[in-house]
């Protein structure tokens, strides 16, 4: 079974219809995330609402089966790698450094419990510490023509993703359109409306 800590963003898109989220919990796949995040959800409750075009019930419904879906982990549970997760914004600009602390508690995460971390933030992988998914490599790494993807090494997965990425360069369209489909536009924001 293959274990990703999911960032906030990757968590709204639970509440729009066919995402790659909703997708990929119907594989052999476990999903961790700070319980943070769930106050990140109620903070966005109004405007998830609105782009789902959901009614509040409904939102409320969906929000219970998110939490049975994904195990939220209690800060003391990575607690002790918070600190190294904040040290990588030392590697940044000053820009930049803000953005990743606020990443720290999902880096922190993927730390304590050594998995990747699902997050369409580019800057994250820019990091050294912890391997960063993108969603468009999710969708790849869950293909069914993906060799690989019953695999838990993930040394073989990455590799394969960068080979897969080669192969594109140049069809950026295609593979836009793909993501779109999967409720991701070019710069990685949701754009799916359920």
């Amino acid at each position: 079974m293959m274990r990703l800590v999911v960032d906030s963003n990757v968590l709204f898109t639970y509440f729009w219809r066919n995402s790659a989220l909703n997708r990929i919990l119907d594989h052999d796949v476990k999903l961790f995330s700070p319980e943070y995040a769930l106050t990140e959800i109620e903070k966005h409750r109004e405007e998830i609402i609105e782009k789902a075009k959901m009614k509040e019930n409904d939102f409320s419904g969906y929000f219970y089966l998110l939490k049975q879906s994904v195990d939220f982990a209690p800060k003391s549970s990575y607690e002790r790698y918070l600190e190294e997760a904040e040290k990588v914004a030392g590697y940044f600009s000053d820009a930049e450094k803000e953005e990743i602390r606020d990443d720290a508690d999902f880096l922190a995460l993927s730390m304590a419990l050594g998995c990747p971390l699902w997050s369409n933030d580019a800057l994250l992988k820019k990091q050294g510490k912890v391997a960063v998914f993108s969603t468009y490599e999710i969708i790849t790494l869950f293909s069914p023509k993906n060799p690989v993807s019953k695999k838990e090494n993930f040394d073989d997965l990455i590799a394969w993703i960068k080979e897969k990425d080669k192969k594109f360069k140049g069809k950026r369209e295609k593979i836009d359109y793909d993501l779109i489909a999967y409720g991701v536009s070019r710069n990685g924001k949701i754009s799916h409306k359920r």
